[in-house]
Order: structure tokens, then C-alpha cells, then sequence
């Protein structure tokens, strides 16, 4: 009985201990990452280029991520497009491009003029978690929890978990 009760309780406080852990890169971004939803549309496509564009968008709902990069990437070699260079950010990011994905990000941003700048850094934030450059991370997350009211308490979430987890 005593060794019974012995292996009790150090299994329950190896359990505990498991439950304790702090989390890694990767569960921080599974946590926080899904991909955006499309917000854009286009009535025509009365040019090729935005027929090309309703396509990689049509590929992109259907979870077909390899298919509308290759479509949205068609559309940027063509005119400079920030729906499809935000959405090109994602499609790298659901084939683990991460670093691909960032540079479609800065683009977003660097831009200046566009609606997607809050989505481009929250994502930008969450592959720099993903890819463990953890400082990076927390200066996009840290703008925009002061400037982004869609993103601040989940920036500030990220931000805490990320100390939390010490890497």
C-alpha cells in the first residue's frame, strides 16, 4: 500500500508537472494563427488579371493554399495587387514558408496605403514566433497593442505567453 500510494503521488506530480509547462513556439502558434478570411471580392473579371485573381481567391476559400499562391503570384508579376500580397502571406504560411510569408508581409506594410497593415503584422508576428525570432515578434506585437484595437488583448496575450515560456 505504501508503495502503491508512493507511485501515486509521484505519478500525480509528473502530471502536474506536464500541465505546468510552459508552451513552445509551436503551440503558441497553433493558438493563435488560422488563416484570414477573404474580405475582398472582385464583381468582374473583366480583365484576365482579375479573373486570375478570383481564381486564387476560389482556391484559397477551398483551402487549396499551393494552387492560389501559384494563381496570386500570376497576378503580382503582372501589377502590383496588396489583397493578393496579403493573401500570397498566408498561402506561404499554410505550405510552412515562413520566411516567404514575411516578405509578402513587409510588402503589405512598407505599402503604407492599405487596409491590411494590422493583419499584415499579426501575421508577420505570429511566423516570427513560429520561426523562433522571439524579438522581433514582441516589437510587432507591441505596436500593435497600442495601435490596433482588432489585435491589442490578443498581441498582449502572445506578448505574455511568449514570456511566460521563457524562449
Amino acid at each position: 500500500a505504501a508503495s502503491a500510494s508512493l507511485l501515486l503521488l509521484i505519478g500525480g506530480g509528473v502530471g502536474y508537472y506536464h500541465l505546468e509547462q510552459p508552451p513552445t513556439k509551436e503551440e503558441i502558434f497553433n493558438e493563435y494563427y488560422k488563416p484570414y478570411e477573404v474580405t475582398v471580392s472582385y464583381r468582374s473579371a473583366e480583365t484576365e488579371i482579375n479573373g486570375i485573381l478570383t481564381q486564387a481567391f476560389k482556391a484559397y476559400k477551398n483551402e487549396k493554399f499551393s494552387k492560389a499562391l501559384g494563381l496570386f503570384q500570376q497576378v503580382l508579376s503582372k501589377r502590383e495587387d496588396i489583397a493578393a500580397r496579403m493573401y500570397s502571406g498566408i498561402s506561404y504560411i499554410e505550405i510552412d514558408k515562413y520566411n516567404k510569408a514575411n516578405k509578402s508581409f513587409e510588402k503589405v506594410i512598407n505599402n503604407k496605403d492599405n487596409l491590411f497593415i494590422d493583419q499584415a503584422k499579426w501575421y508577420m508576428s505570429i511566423c516570427y514566433v513560429r520561426i523562433g525570432d522571439l524579438d522581433k515578434a514582441k516589437h510587432l506585437l507591441q505596436d500593435l497593442k497600442t495601435t490596433s484595437k482588432h489585435y491589442s488583448a490578443k498581441s498582449n496575450e502572445v506578448i505574455k505567453k511568449i514570456e511566460e515560456a521563457g524562449i
